[in-house]
């Protein structure tokens, strides 16, 4: 069975779990606000990926910090505070891997989707964006086994590889974005000539909402391109090496990257 592009509009990148669609939730008027505030952070720490985006979000806003710690702050300070942030930011790191073990099937899962798909350019962009993600995470997942002494890898070696397949699910991802965006705004322009042309109640209000559907179909794209985006700069200080440039930024970008998952996972009000 083909999957409609415009009912999965998150097929370049992400968890199917924590990006998939929605229709938009009424507030409920019936609860107080701090209510429906509690039950989104229960339900947004009950799934994978809310968990993982809270882990990476802390993680990378300490690799932020910490060079500010050592740049600013007195010896006596930064030897006593910056190890044990370092510490907090390499334990997040092997605990996320560990949350992310169920992301491997769920990839495999989302690769047989988008080879399926009706839209030639997301068969082919999405399902190599989707394959280069699921081989980072099992390069990534290999280092972090081998780092618990299972068996012995050379890191240096494979991890420019991971940061390589990283680097190209983002851009690929990227390409989607674009092009689900453009189409979007054909059919926007589509539907609003067709709008100006009917005459029926029942068509302008089906029209006028499969205008609204392309709306929000065209916002959610362009907020996975963001996050695409941040990615695509991280990884690429994997691929080469940038000295030259402060490796706090690039955690900065790994912020930006994580609130923006965050964002995308956070269930809404009811």
């Amino acid at each position: 069975m083909h999957t409609s592009v415009w009912s999965s509009p998150t097929l370049c990148g992400g968890d199917r779990e924590e990006l998939s669609y929605s229709p938009q939730k009424v507030a409920n008027p019936l609860k107080p606000y701090s209510v429906r505030f509690y039950l989104s952070v229960v339900e947004f720490l009950s799934k994978i990926g809310g968990r993982d985006k809270l882990a990476r979000t802390t993680q990378y806003m300490l690799k932020v910090i910490i060079p500010a710690i050592e740049n600013f702050h007195p010896d006596g300070l930064k030897n006593d505070i910056t190890p044990r942030l370092n510490n907090v930011a390499t334990g997040l790191g092997h605990g996320r891997r560990f949350i992310r073990i169920g992301n491997l099937p769920a990839l495999v899962r989302d690769i047989l989707t988008t080879a399926v798909d009706k839209l030639p350019f997301i068969r082919v962009f999405s399902t190599a964006s989707k394959s280069c993600s699921l081989a980072f995470l099992f390069v990534d997942h290999s280092e972090w086994v081998s780092r618990c002494g299972v068996f012995k890898m050379q890191y240096d070696y494979w991890a420019w590889y991971g940061a390589f397949f990283w680097f190209m699910g983002a851009c690929l991802g990227a390409l989607c974005n674009l092009y689900l965006i453009a189409r979007a705004r054909a059919l926007i322009l589509s539907a609003v000539m067709r709008q100006r042309q009917a005459s029926l109640p029942d068509d302008q209000k089906k029209i006028s909402k499969d205008i609204a559907d392309a709306q929000d179909l065209m916002k959610k794209q362009q907020i996975d391109l963001a996050r695409n985006l941040c990615d695509a700069i991280m990884a690429s200080n994997g691929v080469r090496k940038m000295n030259d440039v402060p490796q706090w930024i690039f955690s900065l970008f790994g912020c930006m990257s994580s609130v923006i998952g965050s964002y995308q996972t956070w269930p809404a009000l009811d």
